[in-house]
């Protein structure tokens, strides 16, 4: 980090709403300065006199596809089901009857 005057500054917003039902819906907003020239390539970009600071943004709003947003929630949503299995292992015994299939206790969990 420098302690230089800021001669520009870009923002690039990655926003997840999780809604009532648990579905999450997301969006990747760029400042209106980076929306605003998304019609022009890097290259047109650099020939204009764009700023690095301009120029990396687009490049990361680019590398933001959805795939990979849906790599981040799934990686989330693994450590939740982690924490969930975790809490049901601590509350079952080795000796209870939900090892044989039956409910563990007013639950309507199985253990197989």
């Amino acid at each position: 980090m420098s302690s230089d005057k800021i001669m520009c500054s870009h923002e690039l917003v990655v926003r997840f709403d999780q809604h009532e039902d648990g579905a999450i819906s997301w969006s990747v907003e760029p400042d209106e300065a980076i929306e605003s020239t998304r019609h022009a390539s890097l290259d047109e970009l650099v020939k204009a006199g764009a700023p690095l600071a301009a120029l990396g943004i687009r490049a990361l709003a680019a590398l933001l596809h959805p795939c990979l947003i849906e790599t981040a929630l799934n990686t989330g949503n693994m450590h939740l089901w982690k924490d969930t299995c975790q809490r049901l292992h601590e509350r079952v015994s080795s000796d209870s009857p939900a090892i044989d299939g039956e409910l563990a206790g007013d639950e309507a969990v199985v253990i197989h």
